[in-house]
């Protein structure tokens, strides 16, 4: 069940009156998690985990409420992949897929080369922003793959 975050609501709708694209929108508001200890199954700026960051961005981008794994992220919303040159192009994300085809983490991509990792190996268990390059070194037991969502996506 998805948590309200009455400050994502304020921060979103403001940007939103400032006329900026959802896009940027999705980057902003994953940039808000910066500093959000990490817990299982939550998603908002006070307590998070992966997939709760990525959900929350999309939710407050696109007024819906959706709250779902990164397994299903990956399979279902964030079906196209992108290579590393086309980052900066919509909503994109980095999956981690163990060697059964799971994905098992996602952190999404917010800009200016940086990805928002909420995730329990983080030292403290604190999330921050991680280059494309430390994230492979930190999950190099996982394969990682970039996707982007598809514009027409039924979920969100």
């Amino acid at each position: 069940m998805f948590k309200k975050c009455d400050y994502l609501i304020k921060k979103s709708n403001e940007l939103k009156g400032l006329g900026i694209k959802d896009e940027e929108l999705f980057k902003s508001l994953l940039l808000e998690f910066e500093g959000t200890p990490y817990l299982l199954g939550e998603e908002t700026i006070d307590f998070c985990d992966c997939s709760g960051s990525v959900c929350a961005a999309l939710s407050y981008t696109r007024n819906v409420e959706f709250r779902q794994t990164a397994n299903f992220l990956f399979y279902n919303v964030f079906t196209l992949p992108v290579y590393e040159k086309n980052l900066g192009l919509g909503y994109v994300a980095a999956f981690f897929i163990d060697s059964k085809g799971k994905a098992v983490h996602v952190a999404g991509y917010c800009g200016n080369g940086y990805f928002m990792n909420v995730s329990s190996i983080e030292p403290n268990k604190i999330s921050r922003k991680r280059t494309f390059r430390e994230l492979k070194l930190m999950y190099s037991s996982f394969r990682l793959e970039l996707r982007m969502l598809e514009e027409a996506n039924e979920y969100v």
